[in-house]
């Protein structure tokens, strides 16, 4: 199986990360669904979608070491069923990942690097990050901080809301600040990043709850 790894990345929090490598029939072999599990993957019809799916909940599995459901809220934002830990999901072409939190409330993303982030790079950015963001990792790297700070906020804040400091990506991992800008929602967060082969992902860590 295609676990890459499971870090500690702050107290009481797990970063899980897993390469989709598997074929479908492997996968349904070593997760046996539950009955709403099975009514929610029956709805799936695409076989990449299926793999993603199982995969999420095999890297849970193996991040708290027991079963969980994952559900979702009004916003669609997952959370696990009888379980006091917090959660953030993201899934690329490549990979999956995970953070779970028993202390802070987690954003994660992971995006594969291609040229279609630079086409649309003026959806997302702001001009003054136009003016150093240039680079296709720095490009990447932009689109997944605001995507994890967004997943934070789950509403009422879009990509022009927040405003990313100057970096360098760096070959391995790294760090930034990215505010949050917008009228009554001020705030800031420190973004890792870490390159996995041809994927950036990252992640940031909030103490408190936003959902308004």
């Amino acid at each position: 199986m295609a676990l890459i790894n499971i870090n500690c990345i702050a107290k009481g929090t797990q970063l899980g990360i897993w390469k989709k490598e598997e074929d479908l029939e492997l996968l349904e072999s070593v997760y046996e669904l539950n009955k709403l599990e099975q009514v929610h993957y029956n709805k799936i019809s695409n076989e990449s979608r299926k793999k993603e799916w199982l995969s999420t909940r095999i890297l849970l599995t193996e991040l708290l070491q027991q079963r969980k459901t994952i559900l979702y809220n009004e916003n669609s934002k997952p959370y696990i069923e009888n379980h006091d830990s917090n959660i953030s999901i993201s899934h690329s072409r490549n990979f999956v990942a995970i953070i779970i939190s028993h202390d802070y409330f987690p954003g994660v993303d992971i995006e594969f690097i291609s040229e279609r982030v630079a086409k649309v790079k003026h959806k997302f950015l702001n001009s003054e990050e136009l003016s150093w963001c240039t680079d296709l990792n720095q490009l990447t790297t932009c689109w997944s901080a605001k995507e994890t700070v967004f997943k934070l906020h789950e509403k009422h804040l879009d990509f022009y809301d927040m405003l990313i400091s100057k970096f360098e990506v760096d070959a391995g991992s790294g760090k930034f600040r990215t505010e949050v800008i917008k009228s009554g929602k001020e705030s800031s967060y420190l973004v890792n990043y870490i390159c996995i082969e041809n994927d950036i992902l990252t992640y940031t860590l909030s103490k408190s709850s936003i959902n308004s």
